[in-house]
């Protein structure tokens, strides 16, 4: 009978350790999933920087301030010829600048949201 239970409790302590090793392992991956998305989060706070100053620049090479206005200030002109206005605005807008800038948003989101999830905030609602 004492065989069965030193066997007994070696399970249970053979149990309880890997429990604590995975709880181990699981606080861990939050720790470099909270480290990943931190640095991500500066990363694309400072792609932001980049990105508007890349898209000012080149959208006051462009001159889209000065159509814009043109809107504001002959829009009866603008309405006449509205197609060729649209035209106009789509091929002289700052793509690079506005793509990098877009880029950088969608990164700072998906940072936030693996901090959210590694904190475990009930804000969120898992699938």
């Amino acid at each position: 009978m004492d065989k069965i239970n030193a066997k007994q409790g070696g399970e249970a302590e053979l149990f309880a350790k890997i429990m604590a090793k995975i709880s181990d392992e699981q606080k861990r991956i939050k720790r470099r999933t909270k480290v990943i998305s931190a640095i991500g989060l500066v990363a694309s706070c400072l792609l932001l920087v980049i990105g508007v100053d890349i898209a000012w620049s080149e959208a006051s090479q462009t001159g889209v301030p000065q159509i814009f206005s043109l809107l504001f200030s002959d829009l009866p002109s603008v309405l006449a010829v509205w197609q060729q206005f649209v035209l106009l605005l789509l091929e002289s807008l700052p793509i690079t600048g506005l793509m990098l800038v877009s880029a950088s948003l969608l990164i700072a989101l998906e940072s936030l949201k693996g901090l959210v999830i590694s904190n475990n905030n009930s804000l969120i609602i898992s699938n």
